[in-house]
């Protein structure tokens, strides 16, 4: 059990480290390899992603949504690979976008289903994750939007806003919500009175 445990952690954080510098490899490493092998890359960081959650039937939605996500970097792989090498962090916030989003109508909610892969969510936290849900709807919304601009303006002009802004920037900003929601959890607690979301 525990080499098993331990490979998936490894598997898990090389995958993460892999898609969170994948800008900034692909700025640098642009001049020396081809954009194609780049999007090869890509594809495979993104069918990695899908393997290591096909076996939580919780995260089907998510699950779709790489497998679609594959779907579309495979085929613009084929039709312009300077577009396909772009499109992976465009493509996996919106991966995430339409999966969350699908959650808000096909209960459990996203940020639900996640909090349950550790304990138990009591029924008096339902609507707060569901909330919590919705407000990362909306930010990856933007975020996506945002992303594909940058695309955009990777492929008329260089590089630099496309790797700034999908290597940190949105990061940063993800990691702003994750510090405000920690933040405002306390708050309901003690609204509820409830042991619920430590």
């Amino acid at each position: 059990m525990w080499p098993n445990a331990h490979l998936k952690q490894f598997w898990t954080a090389t995958l993460f480290i892999a898609g969170t510098f994948y800008p900034f490899v692909v700025y640098f490493g642009l001049q020396y390899i081809p954009a194609q092998t780049w999007a090869v890359l890509a594809l495979c960081i993104t069918i990695g992603r899908f393997l290591g959650m096909r076996r939580l039937k919780s995260m089907l939605p998510l699950l779709a949504a790489l497998l679609a996500s594959a779907a579309l970097q495979a085929l613009s792989l084929f039709w312009q690979a300077d577009l396909a090498m772009l499109l992976y962090p465009t493509l996996m916030g919106l991966s995430f976008t339409l999966a969350f989003f699908y959650t808000l109508f096909s209960p459990p909610s996203m940020v639900e289903r996640f909090a349950t892969l550790r304990q138990p969510v009591p029924a008096e936290a339902q609507s707060y994750l569901y909330k919590v849900t919705l407000v990362w709807v909306c930010f990856l919304l933007l975020n996506t939007l945002a992303s594909a601009g940058t695309v955009y303006d990777a492929l008329h002009s260089d590089l630099q806003l496309w790797t700034l802004y999908n290597g940190l920037i949105s990061y940063l900003l993800m990691g702003l919500l994750f510090v405000g929601e920690w933040l405002l959890r306390p708050y309901w607690k003690r609204h509820h009175d409830s042991t619920a979301l430590l």
